[in-house]
């Protein structure tokens, strides 16, 4: 217990000194949340045999259909970001692709449903790398 509190004392001061962005959906497509739901997204630009961790990667948080909490090192000019569909696309692919065995979505969407099929149950699936310059 102790190894974990160290731990997530060290991850909450990498957590607070990210920018804290809240994605907000307009368009029809829903952020989905899963067994899984703090994803670890690895930045476009970090080359492929580094690793990723929670100090270089970007993190999101579904927290409902419509908004999502997503921290990263960059400052736009506001706080709450529209998210284009592609961009919540992204993100639920992403978040389905770390759930362990459940997603949970607000609605029924074929979307939603082939990129869970695309996944394999139990392992960590990588289904697509976030752009976030799609804002």
């Amino acid at each position: 217990m102790r190894t974990q509190l160290e731990a997530a004392q060290w991850i909450a001061s990498v957590l607070q000194a990210k920018e804290w962005h809240l994605l907000e959906s307009h368009t029809s497509r829903v952020f989905v949340t899963s067994d899984n739901p703090v994803v670890l997204i690895r930045p476009p630009n970090l080359p492929p045999q580094l690793g990723c961790g929670f100090e270089q990667g970007f993190v999101a948080l579904p927290l409902s259909s419509k908004r999502c909490l997503f921290m990263d090192y960059r400052k736009f000019a506001n706080r709450v970001l529209t998210a284009k569909r592609n961009v919540v696309l992204a993100f639920n692919e992403d978040i389905i692709g770390n759930a362990h065995e459940a997603v949970y979505a607000s609605v029924e969407s074929k979307d939603i449903e082939k990129a869970l099929n695309q996944t394999i149950l139990g392992e960590k699936n990588k289904v697509t790398v976030l752009d976030v310059e799609e804002y």
